[in-house]
Parts: C-alpha cells; sequence; structure tokens
C-alpha cells in the first residue's frame, strides 16, 4: 500500500471520527466505507463503521462489519464487543455466547499485560 492511499483513508477516517462526535452518523458511515475503499485491511475502519450501523439500529450490517474487524485483527477488542452485541440484538444467543466467551478472554488477557507494565 502506498503512503499516499494509506493517507487518504486516514482522512476519510478521521472525517468519520468527527462526523461520529457530532452524531452524524450516517455521514460517518460514508466516511469510513469511503477509508474501506481505498483500504479493506485496517481492522478498525470496520469496527468504527461496525459501531455507526449499531447506533443506527442495523445490527445485520454492525455484524458482518465487526466481524470483518476481528478478521483483519484479533486484538482488536471494541470489534469482538460490537459482534457479541450485535448478535446478542439479532436473537443468536448460541453464537452469542462463544464469541462474547471469547472476546471476555482478550479483555482479561489485555487487562493482566497492562498490569504487568504498571
Amino acid at each position: 500500500m502506498e503512503t499516499e492511499e494509506l493517507s487518504k483513508s486516514e482522512i476519510y477516517k478521521k472525517r468519520g471520527n468527527e462526523f461520529f462526535r457530532h452524531h452524524k452518523y450516517i455521514e460517518a458511515v460514508e466516511q469510513y466505507t469511503n477509508a474501506i475503499q481505498i483500504n479493506k485491511n485496517i481492522s478498525t475502519y470496520f469496527s468504527n463503521r461496525a459501531r455507526c450501523w449499531q447506533i443506527l439500529l442495523k445490527f445485520q450490517k454492525s455484524y458482518d462489519d465487526s466481524l470483518e474487524a476481528v478478521e483483519l485483527d484479533d486484538k482488536n477488542i471494541k470489534a469482538h464487543k460490537l459482534v457479541g452485541e450485535s448478535l446478542a440484538e439479532l436473537g443468536k444467543f448460541d453464537n452469542n455466547t462463544k464469541k462474547m466467551k471469547n472476546a471476555l478472554k482478550k479483555i482479561t488477557k489485555g487487562y493482566c499485560l497492562f498490569d504487568d507494565v504498571i
């Protein structure tokens, strides 16, 4: 990936973040989508868009994006959380339980690693 393309995708992400802060979720989705079209390999683009979808009550889209985010970066805790929440909203409790347990393990491990640093 060229630096110019990464810069463009990051500009879209930052615009999306700004729209998100102002509760303009549809506009944020558009900006995150633009970032994804340039670079499909950044987990946070998908998890940020997933959070917008969740707020907009588009739980299947939130699930799809958060799952993609986890597949791109298994350490993206926010994405794991969004997967579980989306599954719960979709009523898919069997699948949800397994994914939430996985997310909790990762969160717990993250806190343990952080505590060791302090």
